[in-house]
């Protein structure tokens, strides 16, 4: 009997059919975690496959599943308050159940029952080896949590929030934390402009490439964590040499609706309110928002008084008044588990008299004088930024991040070097800096085998598009904010800090 080439062929497609379907075949692994001593289910235990990064926690009956899994093998881990961590590989042929029974960490010494817990090192954490499309694996990664820390966060005291980071420089050039100043490594902490300054993962400062000051900084209140990345981890933000700050916004609230309120009111920076609405709505809870208005308010003048008349206490410095508000959307909608985008809108605008340096003499003598009364800064910062994360598989996923930032810094006084020098009352130095820039940030990561080694790939570009203009000449010879150029006025300018 003849076979025809049609017949070999319909044999051929058959079975690569048939391989294809057992390649791509998705299994179940579930199981059940019971305690060694009574094997009975311990409802809670977390249940991490380090293969593929998903966490699974168990029901009531100490249940959990993996669903969508290919043939291989999977390593897991199995972590329970008051039992021992365990380890241990499973080789994946089809769909498997499994029982996993873990032994208590209790032990009793003459009455003392000692227990064994995730260890955390007062309120920061070290970032995990891969954090969404980031790799930050490396010995120089902290991260602040800042939602955990205890304290006045009203200030934004960047001394209280980064006092656990070692070898920053810190300086306070600004009233009551209004614009960052920190340094690492022993570089200069003006304006955070030796760190790759960001928000949620992009961009906030004037030009990360030609004028990386930072003038905006997020309130403490309304922040999750502030992750620090130095070391080799940094080289993918840029070529800031101290690394990367990213100020990571609080979590959408769970329930439909949340309100946070805090007025506050301290005896050197004035009155504060931080005010901010969060929840997750919609079909399947798929829309989620978080946003904030955060209003300051400091007139010198009045808080010296009330302190020096009824707390008999110094107060804040002559000439340093400020005036600032923050607003900060963020909505997102999930399109599924695997794919959501992002929409953020910051917006800050503060006007602050600066009340000048001292000399060492000037500071022995009186702490609280100042002989700059002329003296103004103000910025306007809107920050815009659209976000999408995509999840294509356990092993690879994605991100975007297309932003923009419209912003201005204004100053105006008088600027001589030697702060000792007595304001002579002419005119003053006006230096306006305008920038425009946008930028798209694109990131693809993925885990694999290279033989018997798990290894991870990250695929990154980056475009970015600046348009800064500076201007600087006579101001005006008043004692307000007065930001608008004198030429006419004053035709022979000289700035008298040249």
């Amino acid at each position: 009997m003849e076979m025809r080439l049609k017949d070999y062929s319909m044999i051929i497609y058959l079975l690569l059919v048939g391989n294809l379907t057992t390649l791509y075949a998705q299994y179940t692994l579930s199981g059940e975690v019971v305690a060694s001593e009574t094997y009975l289910g311990l409802e809670g235990a977390e249940v991490l496959n380090t293969t593929t990064g998903e966490t699974a926690f168990t029901d009531e009956e100490g249940l959990f599943s993996f669903t969508n899994l290919t043939k291989g093998q999977y390593d897991l881990m199995v972590n329970v308050e008051l039992y021992d961590l365990k380890e241990f590989s499973i080789d994946l042929l089809g769909d498997t159940t499994v029982i996993i029974d873990v032994a208590s960490s209790v032990q009793e010494i003459e009455g003392l029952v000692v227990t064994t817990k995730r260890k955390r090192v007062f309120d920061q954490r070290r970032m995990e080896d891969v954090e969404g499309t980031v790799i930050t694996a490396g010995k120089k990664t902290e991260v602040i949590l800042v939602a955990d820390k205890v304290g006045n966060k009203s200030n934004n005291n960047p001394r209280q929030l980064y006092s656990q980071v070692v070898g920053l420089n810190i300086y306070e050039s600004t009233n009551c934390g209004l614009q960052l100043a920190i340094g690492g490594r022993g570089l200069d902490p003006s304006r955070t402009a030796n760190f790759n300054t960001r928000q949620n993962g992009y961009d906030i400062s004037a030009d990360v490439l030609g004028y990386p000051e930072s003038y905006y900084t997020p309130p403490a209140e309304a922040l999750q964590e502030i992750q620090i990345i130095r070391g080799a981890a940094s080289l993918q933000y840029g070529t800031q040499f101290g690394g990367l700050i990213n100020f990571k916004m609080r979590d959408a609230a769970e329930k439909p609706f949340e309100l946070i309120t805090r007025q506050s009111m301290s005896s050197t920076c004035g009155y504060s309110t931080y005010n901010s609405v969060s929840g997750t709505v919609g079909k399947e809870q798929r829309w989620k928002y978080f946003g904030y208005v955060n209003y300051r308010q400091n007139k010198s003048d009045n808080l010296r008084s009330f302190n020096q008349d009824v707390l008999n206490s110094r107060g804040p410095r002559e000439n340093s008044s400020l005036e600032a508000i923050n607003t900060y959307a963020n909505i997102s909608y999930d399109f599924s588990e695997k794919t959501r985008l992002g929409l953020e809108v910051t917006y800050l605008s503060y006007l602050a008299q600066q009340p000048g340096g001292l000399t060492d003499a000037q500071f022995y003598e009186d702490v609280d004088f100042s002989n700059r009364e002329r003296n103004w800064f103000q910025v306007d910062w809107t920050l815009l930024s659209l976000n999408l994360d995509h999840e294509f598989s356990k092993k690879t996923n994605a991100s975007l991040k297309v932003f923009g930032l419209d912003a201005s810094r204004k100053s105006v006084g008088f600027r001589t070097n030697r702060v000792s020098q007595t304001d002579i009352g002419t005119e003053r130095d006006l230096i306006v800096g305008e920038f425009n820039n946008w930028g798209a940030e694109g990131k693809v990561l993925t885990r694999y085998n290279i033989g018997s080694k798990k290894a991870i790939g990250l695929l990154g570009v980056k475009y970015y598009q600046s348009k800064n203009s500076q201007l600087q000449g006579p101001g005006s010879a008043g004692s307000d904010d007065d930001f608008d150029l004198a030429d006419d006025e004053f035709p022979n300018y000289l700035n008298q800090s040249d």
